[in-house]
C-alpha cells in the first residue's frame, strides 16, 4: 500500500511526516491504562474506561445470558412435570412438550440478546477509538492538550 504523498518531494510534505511505512496517526500506539477499574473511577477524565471495561462487560454478559437459558430450560422442564398441582389444590397434566421447545428454540434469543450487546459495545468502542484519534490528532497538530 502506498502513501498518498509518496510521490512528493521531500520539501513538499509535511514536517514530522512519518514515513510511507508508518500510521499516519500513531507512531507509537495509544496509552490504555492496563487497570480498566483505575480509569472508570478517575475523576479527571483524562483516561478512557471503555476499552478495558469492554471485555469485563461482554464477559458478564454472555455469563448471564447463558446462566438465564439454563434457568429458563430447568424451570420450564420442573413446570411441566407430570402430575403437578396448580396453586397447590388445582391438579394439572404436565407434559415434557414445552421443556424440549425451550431446550431446543431457547438458545436463539439468547443469542440474539448477546448479538446485541456485542453490537452495543463496539459502537461505543468505536466512537472511544475515533475520540482517541481526534485527540492525537488535535495534539499533533496544536501540540497540546
Amino acid at each position: 500500500m502506498s502513501s498518498p504523498l509518496q510521490g512528493q518531494f521531500p520539501s513538499q510534505l509535511p514536517p514530522n511526516y512519518p514515513g510511507p511505512h508508518a500510521h499516519p496517526i500513531y507512531t507509537t500506539p495509544p496509552v490504555v491504562d492496563p487497570n480498566p477499574f483505575a480509569a472508570a473511577f478517575d475523576f479527571s477524565f483524562e483516561t478512557y474506561a471503555t476499552p478495558g471495561l469492554v471485555k469485563i462487560v461482554y464477559g458478564l454478559m454472555v455469563a448471564v445470558t447463558a446462566l438465564g437459558y439454563l434457568v429458563a430450560v430447568i424451570a420450564t422442564f420442573a413446570a411441566t412435570l407430570p402430575d403437578q398441582t396448580l396453586a397447590g389444590f388445582i391438579p394439572v397434566a404436565g407434559s415434557p412438550i414445552p421443556g424440549l421447545v425451550v431446550l431446543l428454540l431457547g438458545w436463539i434469543p439468547a443469542l440474539l440478546v448477546i448479538l446485541g450487546a456485542r453490537l452495543a459495545l463496539e459502537q461505543a468502542l468505536a466512537t472511544v477509538r475515533t475520540a482517541m484519534d481526534a485527540r492525537t490528532l488535535r495534539e499533533k497538530i496544536t501540540g497540546q492538550l
